[in-house]
């Protein structure tokens, strides 16, 4: 697997997104999304010669709006801000899971893309707590109930 399948297949895992409908997942646990507005623009913008399209630390930010702004999922089965959690949840866990076996100049690219993906996940979690309204919010009433009763301390 060359560097730049490792870096996609490591932001996968942690994002729970792809740019590869193959790769796409709804029965994962969390759901592997393909975002296909996303993957149709890198796609056009890339040379004619490359026909794959994987994600990297430079479109991070470009992976973020996508999923939580420009085509947030509407049936997935965490609010954006748990979603956001997750994901840094498994960023910590990837970044101590970094293989020495691997070149020195591959691991330490990793463990940059994984440091980068973690201070974005930070910055958008702020934004989701800002209550500002750029990032949608799932009604927390339809997440949050359960049968017989539901929780309403969040709506």
């Amino acid at each position: 697997m060359s560097g730049a399948e490792l870096e996609d297949a490591v932001l996968r895992k942690i994002l729970a997104v792809t740019l590869n409908p193959e790769h796409a997942n709804t029965a994962a646990n969390p759901p592997v999304l393909h975002l296909a507005g996303l993957a149709e623009e890198v796609s056009s913008q890339q040379q004619q010669g490359s026909s794959s399209t994987l994600m990297n630390k430079d479109m991070l930010d470009l992976i973020f709006v996508n999923r939580l702004i420009e085509s947030p999922p509407e049936q997935y089965p965490q609010p954006p801000f748990h979603y956001l959690l997750g994901c840094f949840a498994r960023a910590v866990n990837k970044l101590r899971s970094v293989s020495p076996r691997q070149p020195p100049e591959v691991q330490q690219h990793l463990q940059g893309t994984i440091v980068a993906c973690k201070e974005l996940l930070v910055s958008y979690a702020a934004l989701v707590l800002s209550s500002s309204g750029v990032v949608p919010e799932v009604s927390m009433r339809k997440s949050m109930t359960m049968p017989g009763r539901s929780i309403n301390r969040f709506c």
